[in-house]
């Protein structure tokens, strides 16, 4: 029998966590990611595929292009989840300083101080899991994603992945489910009450149903009301492709 140096095994085995620690981001650019959803109950998942190559011939894609989200949705995102986007690599050291005091205040992990790409990266590849391990994975994956991807398309593929309630992910579900129209005909009062919904979609996706929107939804969606003219001036004036 052939003898495995410890070296070499060391080698191997640290090539091994490192092909696992560092989401593959670049999959972004096959124009096509599988990625596993949570089902209803929060805890199952089960197996979704969308991209734009898919568009044309995968009617359950459901994707969504950067042209046909309004630029109000767009907007109301940053406002509403990152109002650093359009400067920082990624991550948003400020706000990751501040969430771990609170963690540490509270004696558990509750805030995480996430940007837009922080949460496509865990939305995509990562689970709900509230740990330092799944937060670390989720910094180093997107200090690489905003590396090779644009802004614009970091929020085009968010609004394709992320979830607006129960079995409902991406833009076009949302704007159909809620609304009964197209992703490019929402209003800004629509945008803003999609993205107010995204701390806590399981909750509150209801409000969007019923009309009875709850008091701390109803502040978010006023704050980000606020917020959307000092995004407006920081985003960059040309849309990129998908």
């Amino acid at each position: 029998m052939f003898a495995i140096r410890p070296f070499k095994l060391l080698a191997w085995l640290l090539g091994l966590f490192i092909l696992w620690f560092i989401p593959w981001v670049f999959v972004f650019y096959t124009g096509v990611v599988a990625y596993f959803p949570y089902e209803a109950d929060g805890k199952s998942r089960y197996l979704r595929v969308t991209g734009p190559l898919l568009q044309k011939f995968y009617e359950k894609a459901a994707w969504t292009s950067t042209n046909n989200i309004p630029a109000n949705c767009r907007h109301a995102l940053v406002a509403a989840e990152d109002m650093r986007f359009y400067e920082h690599r990624g991550v948003d050291l400020d706000s990751i300083e501040k969430a771990m005091k609170r963690n540490r205040r509270r004696g558990k992990i509750r805030w995480g101080g996430s940007t837009i790409t922080q949460q496509l990266i865990k939305n995509v590849f990562l689970s709900r899991d509230r740990s330092y391990l799944r937060k670390s994975r989720e910094f180093v994956g997107a200090l690489f994603l905003d590396l090779i991807m644009s802004k614009e398309a970091q929020i085009t593929w968010y609004f394709n992945v992320v979830e607006f309630g129960p079995r409902i992910y991406g833009i076009h579900n949302a704007s159909q489910r809620f609304f009964k129209k197209k992703p490019q005909n929402l209003t800004l009062s629509q945008c803003v009450a999609l993205v107010s919904i995204l701390p806590d979609p399981k909750r509150t996706y209801k409000s969007l149903i019923t009309g009875a929107v709850p008091n701390y939804v109803q502040k978010r969606q006023d704050r980000t009301r606020r917020m959307i003219g000092d995004v407006r001036i920081n985003a960059p004036k040309k849309r990129s492709k998908d």
